[in-house]
């Protein structure tokens, strides 16, 4: 597809950002998150990118559910702080409430409610209250954090902040499941998995003999 042709002179850049449609995988130069399709391009630093929402979100933003406790943009945070949305570490373009939350930029702007690709029967509504550990729908990661919560009840179907962006941006088509990366623990807990499932395959078929009140294989 095309790129479109303006250049905007941005505050957030020293040099003319131009919007691209059609971009490859790329990691935003604001929010450090992944990014694909669309993006606002430096002419010239070839490495430079933006999300749209990243430039295009005004230094004062009103959240839909926090009308009375508006959002400022800060380039980053000072100290170490993670996502009030989603709780991934914030490395980047951050925007702070008056109350102190603190939101990622594509935490900001993901709508409050939307119909997810894998579940098209009913609607998913935004819901920001700590409602306890959740297991999300989609990649079955647990989280505390905010979520879509299915509108038709009876369904049980939570998803995640990061799932939910990675569907409303269609991120899954340039191959992106995490638009973050993930924690340590996150990490080490994914190779857990997978080394078990090596194991456990290894296994299969096999006797295991009692010794001592141990097992042995």
């Amino acid at each position: 597809m095309a790129g479109r042709e303006e250049v905007w002179k941005h505050s957030r850049h020293e040099h003319g950002l131009r919007l691209r449609e059609g971009l490859p995988r790329y990691r935003c130069s604001g929010c450090k998150a992944l990014g694909a399709d669309v993006g606002y391009k430096c002419g010239s630093c070839p490495n430079f990118v933006l999300h749209r929402p990243c430039a295009d979100l005004a230094d004062e933003y009103i959240h839909t559910l926090f009308p009375e406790h508006p959002f400022n943009f800060r380039r980053r945070t000072r100290l170490r702080h993670g996502c009030d949305a989603c709780g991934k570490l914030l490395r980047g373009f951050v925007f702070q409430s008056s109350r102190g939350m603190r939101l990622h930029p594509l935490c900001m702007v993901v709508p409050v409610r939307f119909r997810h690709s894998g579940h098209r029967d009913h609607d998913l509504q935004l819901v920001v209250q700590d409602e306890g550990i959740y297991k999300c729908k989609n990649c079955d990661w647990q989280n505390t954090k905010w979520k879509y919560r299915c509108s038709n009840l009876d369904c049980g179907v939570r998803l995640d902040m990061n799932c939910a962006i990675v569907d409303t941006l269609r991120l899954s088509e340039y191959g992106i499941t995490q638009v973050y990366k993930p924690s340590k623990l996150r990490r080490a807990l994914g190779m857990t998995a997978e080394v078990g499932k090596v194991v456990s395959s290894a296994m299969v078929g096999v006797t295991p003999t009692v010794i001592g009140g141990g097992v042995r294989q």
